[in-house]
């Protein structure tokens, strides 16, 4: 596998773990009405969205090397 490939499939375990993280977070407090529960379920789904974007500015950047 080349290198574009592998950080490919880095960056998008990366997301995937941390928009997991975000839903099962969500099930586990789907009101966010205890202490700073809607502060940690942002955090997390920004850290989400984070990732999500790395990955697509990776592959627009260097899709050439795939």
């Amino acid at each position: 596998m080349s290198d574009y490939w592998v950080r490919v499939s880095e960056l998008s375990d990366d997301f995937a773990a941390k928009k997991n993280a975000a839903e099962e977070y969500w099930k586990e407090h789907p009101k966010l009405d205890g202490e700073g529960e809607r502060d940690k379920y942002w955090t997390l789904q920004n850290a989400a969205m984070t990732a999500a974007i790395r990955w697509q500015e990776y592959c627009t950047a260097n899709k050439h090397l795939s």
